[in-house]
């Protein structure tokens, strides 16, 4: 300590004049740094592996029967963040059709089949589940959240692969390859190849994801 004491006594000034301010920004840009990473808008999202073949969509009233070929998708994000984050443009595609969406059923398009709906839901392995169908093919993931989506959509005849996306409001350099319009944001994607082996309903479909 007597060292160190005689050391600052002879090269106060100097430490002062130019050591300590470059501590003090040193400080400062950590400090930021620690800021900024947590105040950064990210998402953690996983697509789940397998589809699950689905003939009809319940309510506390009625049976919505759905067209042959109907699945279920189901995504799972977690916004870490502490500020919300939007999505837009969810959409299923034929690989070999990008432009054309396939049919997907949303909370506003079930409920044309049952205005008075208090709940949606499918048949699993496990019996009932409750649909956590997205309201429209844009919403918001809540700061600190944790959000299920399940994604129910029909095949074409001749569908042998999909690409499931969406986009979400942080603007990125690189362009989106599955959009046609607002390019430049950041996107989610996985494909999935349909199996030909036809399970019953409520059996989960293996599938090979790819996410983007």
């Amino acid at each position: 300590m007597q060292k160190i004491a005689e050391l600052f006594q002879e090269n106060g000034l100097f430490i002062l004049r130019f050591v300590l301010p470059i501590i003090i920004s040193l400080a400062a840009f950590i400090l930021s740094f620690i800021v900024y990473k947590q105040n950064k808008k990210r998402l953690d999202v996983t697509f789940e592996p397998d589809l699950l073949k689905i003939n009809s969509i319940y309510t506390d009233n009625i049976s919505i029967k759905m067209d042959k070929g109907s699945y279920i998708a189901f995504i799972k994000v977690v916004n870490p963040s502490p500020s919300d984050i939007g999505y837009f443009d969810l959409r299923v595609f034929d690989v070999n059709k990008p432009t054309e969406m396939l049919a997907t059923n949303n909370e506003l398009i079930l409920r044309r089949s049952d205005l008075d709906a208090t709940y949606f839901e499918y048949e699993s392995i496990y019996g009932k589940a409750n649909l956590n169908a997205p309201k429209s093919n844009y919403g918001v993931f809540k700061s600190n959240s944790f959000t299920r989506l399940d994604i129910p959509f029909t095949l074409d005849r001749d569908t042998k692969e999909v690409i499931i996306t969406f986009k979400v409001a942080i603007k990125v350099r690189k362009n989106n390859p599955y959009a046609y319009d607002r390019k430049n944001f950041k996107f989610y994607a996985s494909k999935y190849i349909i199996s030909e082996v036809t399970p019953s309903y409520g059996s989960p479909i293996p599938s090979t994801p790819s996410e983007s």
